[in-house]
């Protein structure tokens, strides 16, 4: 567990305008991955090319960014730089179908969240909170998008992949970027 709650402190650093919806989101991805994102292939491709072409590539920007559990958000600018949309998708696809995740863990996960927010520097109130995820149980533990505040404050445009897979690709990508 002190490995997520390291990642929420990271992310209230890195993203200070996070909303308790963003936080749940890394939590779903961090236990479950994409899984519910790559059920239809045909469509995930289609998505992620879209989403692709309309990323400006930056090899300035960090390839990925760890979110515990052995997964990461690989960014698709940086990414751009050096993958095609078909690799990525490809390996999207591959990684979707590889994370189970536990339900159990998950659980234990948005309790310690609920309980210790502010001691990760989130800057909400414990209604928000509560009031969140009091609608998230209601709803059945849904995966779900980023809030709007989120979305227009840190355009995100990434892809949730087990971190093994770029690991030597972030190091190929650094020697690439030098030639």
């Amino acid at each position: 567990m002190e490995e997520i709650e390291n990642i929420l402190s990271e992310q209230a650093k890195r993203y200070p305008l996070m909303e308790p919806q963003d936080c749940v989101k890394l939590i779903y991805q961090n236990e479950f991955g994409a899984k519910h994102a790559a059920k239809n292939a045909d469509y995930v491709m289609q998505q992620l090319q879209e989403e692709y072409e309309s990323v400006q590539a930056d090899a300035g920007m960090p390839l990925i960014e760890p979110i515990g559990n052995y997964r990461c958000r690989l960014n698709l600018a940086r990414a751009k730089t050096i993958l095609t949309a078909g690799e990525i998708g490809q390996w999207f696809l591959t990684d979707a179908k590889c994370a189970p995740g536990s339900l159990a863990e998950f659980m234990d996960k948005l309790k310690l969240f609920k309980k210790h927010w502010a001691e990760y520097g989130f800057n909400y109130t414990q209604d928000q909170v509560d009031e969140f995820l009091s609608w998230y149980r209601s709803h059945g533990y849904p995966s779900v998008h980023h809030s709007t505040l989120y979305k227009k404050t840190y355009d995100p445009h990434y892809r949730v992949m087990f971190q093994r897979d770029y690991q030597d690709l972030s190091s190929q990508a650094s020697s690439l970027s030098t030639k």
